[in-house]
């Protein structure tokens, strides 16, 4: 029996000091939800969705409930999970969902297919048997905030150019009892983004990343930039040569060289269990559970004694 291991991210991003404690407490109480479930022995699928659910349900997230608007005043919103034996499900284009992540899980055990998008993402939704929202149901204080510092600034695409850094995407890793791995990032997408535009979130070796050779990763940021650079691969790559601190710090250098090129990374180790965690943004707020039961955060990986 494994130790299990729990690391979650609320994106890479430049948080509002107004936001910073609420964010802490969201992310320690994601984490300790995804504990619940680790001791139940759930796989680590189960773990992810149950963790990011939480983080989802977050009023200062950009996921689900707090997905931030678009560029026609809407949500949109986008969600993957990949486990260490790459199965691996995600939904794009979604609206009115409070949870996506759920219906990424769903889709990592339907043998039909593992991405479904718009029409066909809403379809699947319905089969389940998951209530649509209207759009009202996910204005939250946070994404009103993004709103208003940034509207009236131009063309709402301009905005989408050079996205704003206060907003952010969320994701979890984990390792079940048994030593298996999972990933899962779920967004609401970037802020004036025109409709149908999909960044990197729900994608594997993107911003979602698992195998059991290597380990796992949820990344946050630029979502055009960690597209091109397939920054979840890049990082998972790096972790059987080196302590995954070190590997995460190393694929976001990497990725840091082009301009704009802004995000973060979470991931664990599957030899070890280890964490790794980097950022090149003033902030990614993060928690992770530890062999004690105890739980670790803050705002900044800086924070964290190495």
């Amino acid at each position: 029996m494994f130790q299990p291991r729990i690391l979650v991210h609320l994106g890479a991003s430049d948080v509002p000091e107004q936001f910073r404690e609420e964010s802490l407490v969201w992310v320690r109480k994601a984490v300790e939800r995804g504990a619940e479930v680790a001791r139940t022995g759930a796989p680590a699928e189960d773990i992810v969705a149950a963790t990011v659910c939480v983080l989802e349900d977050c009023p200062v997230s950009d996921a689900g409930f707090g997905a931030v608007f678009n560029a026609q005043g809407s949500h949109q919103m986008d969600a993957g999970i990949m486990t260490g034996d790459k199965r691996y499900g995600a939904i794009l284009s979604l609206h009115g969902v409070q949870n996506p992540i759920n219906v990424a899980r769903k889709m990592v055990d339907d043998p039909r297919y593992s991405i479904l998008s718009g029409a066909g993402a809403m379809k699947f939704v319905e089969e389940l048997g998951i209530p649509i929202l209207p759009d009202e149901k996910f204005e939250t204080a946070y994404n009103r905030y993004i709103q208003d510092q940034f509207s009236g600034h131009g063309d709402p695409l301009d905005l989408f150019v050079q996205p704003p850094p206060d907003h952010g995407t969320v994701g979890c890793v984990a390792r079940d009892i048994h030593g298996h791995i999972a990933a899962g990032t779920s967004t609401g997408g970037t802020p004036f983004a025109p409709t149908g535009r999909v960044g990197d979130s729900p994608f594997p070796g993107c911003g979602v990343y698992a195998n059991d050779e290597e380990g796992c990763c949820s990344c946050t940021g630029y979502g055009e930039a960690i597209l091109v650079e397939l920054l979840g691969a890049k990082t998972a790559e790096r972790l059987p040569k080196m302590n995954p601190m070190q590997a995460a710090k190393e694929a976001i250098n990497a990725f840091a060289k082009s301009p704009r090129h802004v995000g973060g990374v979470i991931c664990i180790k599957k030899e070890t269990g280890e964490y790794g965690l980097y950022h090149n943004t003033e902030h990614m707020p993060f928690a992770m559970l530890m062999d004690d039961g105890s739980i670790v955060s803050g705002l900044s990986v800086s924070e964290l004694k190495q």
